[in-house]
């Protein structure tokens, strides 16, 4: 989830470290407008988003992290590169996503 790190949402253990649950829950909202340059196309386009994700081991102990931000698209020879700005609203600080080739 962007704004957060790789294995940073998890289940918290009692020695502070995090681990997998057995249930998640995620969700993701993203808006992309092309990019012109005098009135022509390129290959970039800016976007805007929204990412909700829980990680727990009872549903009714899911309480979704928040990560919104901006980033760009670029289409590129070897497939599309994305590039985020991400703030994660439950840890307050900003993380840069990289991200190259398609989502399956």
């Amino acid at each position: 989830m962007r704004g957060y790190a790789p294995g940073s949402i998890g289940v918290a253990n009692a020695n502070g470290t995090i681990s997998p649950g057995r249930y998640m829950a995620v969700g993701s909202a993203e808006w992309q407008v092309p990019i012109r340059m005098n009135k022509r196309m390129t290959d970039w386009e800016g976007t805007v988003f929204l990412d909700a994700g829980a990680v727990a081991n009872d549903p009714r102990d899911l309480q979704a992290q928040v990560g919104l931000g901006m980033g760009a698209r670029w289409r590129s020879p070897v497939g599309p590169l994305q590039i985020d700005l991400a703030y994660g609203e439950a840890i307050r600080a900003w993380r840069l996503h990289l991200n190259v080739g398609f989502v399956f």
